[in-house]
């Protein structure tokens, strides 16, 4: 069996600065947890894990856990607001929809960085 070449890497440093002029907002603004050791690198790309989701679908959480404790205040409870954010998160949910989001051309595609999910997977050698 041979070993695979591996390209060179280049830094985390650059990795970052070509984030913010392509989406507008530094790594940390828009990742939760970014490994700077990329998992691989080739001739025109590499690639860096990410251990977390994006940072704005955070928001739902947190809307819906002021809702249910706004549920422990009998003078809230008229307002219903429980419903209005269950809509509310059903309307945002649809939007952070990377699926749906790529007919449109998702946000966090660019010419010079493009995020997607990692799915581990098993390696099958087959021999000849």
């Amino acid at each position: 069996m041979h070993q695979a070449l591996k390209a060179p890497e280049h830094s985390f440093a650059y990795t970052k600065k070509t984030i913010k002029p392509a989406f507008g907002l530094k790594l940390p603004k828009i990742f939760d947890n970014f490994e700077d050791k990329p998992v691989a690198s080739g001739s025109i790309a590499q690639v860096h894990r990410l251990r977390a989701t994006l940072r704005f679908r955070r928001d739902v959480v947190i809307i819906n856990l002021v809702v249910k404790l706004s549920n422990c205040i009998p003078a809230l409870k008229l307002w219903r607001l429980d419903e209005s954010v269950q809509q509310f998160a059903v309307f945002i949910m649809s939007q952070v929809d990377l699926a749906r989001d790529a007919a449109y051309l998702h946000p966090l595609v660019h010419p010079a960085d493009l995020v997607e999910t990692y799915e581990q997977g098993e390696c099958w050698l087959v021999k000849r």
